[in-house]
């Protein structure tokens, strides 16, 4: 079974480790979220401020007061801070009814497996093309939820934390085929998922691109691995992903002539049209 999303807000030592988001109501211990709002930028500084963030993840270091950014079939995004450094982050939960809450830790831990994959690819795409305007990938950590964290959030339930990236976020391809025009990515986003099944023999897609171009270079998140082994998770399409990226895929001048293509190209058996991210179930 496959899901739309139309959500547009998802190799590190942190990637699972066991902290706690706190609901902003418990000023006594973690101080008013309108304050440390008021003391935020549009969005994360990563001129500023590493990510992962710097210093220890104490219990209460991340607080949301459950303000809603966007929801798709299968999870929700919300806005949070971190404490320490005033930074605002984004908060994602699973929703979606048919997803089994036993296997949580699994989904995240593909996501995140998804994004060191995809930064690796990433790696690789900047180095070989001696770029100007290098792509990097975000890659989340994973905490719980505080025992009286409030609603929408479970008690000690397992969420998704990654930077904030403002409301230039863009997204510029699909899991499934779709390129979306863009005013900022130019070559580099449709060439970058070519050249990472190119160096993967044929194995891996990467897709699903979404970010922001910042400072010279591409700062992008809640990627997506299609594989010919469907080892990614819900959003790996598979074979059938990749078949319909390059049905649409046109190559950019950056493309090489020498650089592999699927075979069959088809587009994708459900005929999506939407712009939105697919699960399979």
């Amino acid at each position: 079974q496959v899901s739309v999303c139309s959500s547009q807000a998802e190799n590190h030592p942190y990637g699972l480790q066991n902290s706690w988001l706190s609901s902003s109501n418990r000023q006594h211990q973690f101080g008013n979220l309108e304050s440390l709002r008021s003391e935020l930028k549009s969005s994360f500084n990563f001129d500023e401020f590493a990510w992962p963030p710097d210093g220890e993840l104490y219990p209460g270091r991340f607080v949301t007061d459950c303000e809603h950014i966007a929801s798709g079939s299968c999870r929700a995004a919300y806005l949070g801070t971190d404490t320490q450094t005033k930074q605002p982050v984004v908060i994602k939960q699973f929703v979606a009814d048919h997803v089994d809450s036993r296997k949580l830790d699994r989904y995240w831990s593909e996501d995140i497996e998804a994004s060191r994959v995809a930064q690796n690819f990433s790696n690789k795409y900047n180095e070989y093309m001696n770029t100007s305007k290098p792509i990097y990938f975000i890659i989340p950590i994973v905490h719980h939820c505080s025992n009286n964290i409030g609603q929408p959030f479970k008690s000690c339930e397992r969420v998704l934390i990654e930077p904030y990236l403002g409301d230039s976020y863009e997204k510029f391809n699909t899991n499934h085929g779709m390129i979306i025009q863009s005013s900022t990515q130019g070559f580099s986003m449709p060439t970058l998922s070519h050249f990472s099944y190119h160096i993967s023999g044929g194995q891996y897609l990467l897709c699903d691109l979404q970010g922001i171009k910042k400072s010279g270079r591409y700062i992008l998140t809640d990627p997506v691995i299609c594989s010919l082994t469907e080892q990614f998770g819900l959003t790996d399409l598979g074979e059938d992903g990749i078949r319909s990226f390059f049905a649409n895929h046109k190559c950019t001048p950056l493309c090489e002539i020498s650089w592999l293509k699927h075979p069959s190209p088809q587009q994708y058996p459900h005929n999506i049209t939407l712009h939105g991210t697919l699960f399979r179930f």
